[in-house]
């Protein structure tokens, strides 16, 4: 993963959190682990797919990649007011986000999952 919104140690101890609460629960058994895995994609998956877009994006900015090859044209220039906007739209999340969702999702899903086998 792209290192550019520093989220890589945070999202594998949240990973690794709700990984270990699926393997963990009380009716899981050995015939339940691929339902464990499966649920935890599921649940992860799109977080971390959002990170990594979000990380690429930021890491073009960073390297101005965004902005014009056209110097000369101002009105290509990424304004600072335009970089400060984008950089707050791509951490914005970082303040606000929780796993405390996804936790609960995964063990409510696991919980449908084991009570249907």
């Amino acid at each position: 993963m792209a290192p550019h919104l520093g989220s890589g140690a945070g999202q594998a101890i949240e990973d690794g959190h709700i990984l270990a609460a699926l393997l963990a629960h009380s009716a899981m058994t050995v015939e339940a682990l691929p339902l464990a895995l499966k649920v935890y994609d599921e649940v992860r998956r799109p977080f971390s797919q959002k990170v990594q877009q979000g990380s690429r994006e930021a890491g073009m900015l960073y390297e101005f990649i965004s902005i014009s090859d056209d110097v000369g044209n101002e009105s290509n220039a990424l304004s600072e007011l335009d970089f400060g906007g984008a950089l707050q739209r791509l951490f914005g999340w970082t303040i606000t986000g929780s796993a405390t969702g996804d936790h609960q999702r995964a063990l409510q899903m696991i919980e449908e999952c084991i009570r249907q086998v």
